[in-house]
């Protein structure tokens, strides 16, 4: 995403274990990919911004914020992409999600575990 101008990027070098590592990967490019073609990053004025930050030992707490596009239309039944980011990443990682509409874009946050010791196949618990 660096390449694309409007976007930041901010967060230390943190560790992040296989088993979480895939559905960190499938988030950041559903939230691009969607920012590309419907978001903040269809304008020359929207902006993306991913922090993350260790928030207690042990968790990670991930934000994708886009501004500067249209509100996303509620009026459809979410699709695969929804679900991705909701409740498929939260069974997986064993964190918490949240995906909120904003007046001029969206903000996803995201809290799990990067426990050292989860490895491929671990279920992860808070």
């Amino acid at each position: 995403l660096m390449h694309v101008s409007g976007v930041a990027l901010d967060g230390p070098d943190l560790p992040v274990p296989g088993a979480v590592a895939p559905y960190v990967a499938l988030a950041i490019h559903e939230l691009s990919t969607n920012a590309l073609k419907y978001g903040a990053l269809r304008t020359p004025e929207g902006e993306v911004r991913l922090t993350w930050q260790a928030v207690e030992p042990h968790r990670l707490e991930m934000v994708w914020s886009e501004r500067g596009c249209a509100p996303c239309d509620h009026s459809k039944a979410p699709g695969f992409g929804t679900t991705l980011l909701t409740k498929i990443f939260s069974a997986a990682t064993g964190g918490t999600v949240a995906l909120v509409p904003t007046a001029d874009g969206l903000s996803w946050t995201a809290n799990f575990s990067i426990r050292p010791s989860l490895a491929m196949g671990d279920a992860p618990h808070g």
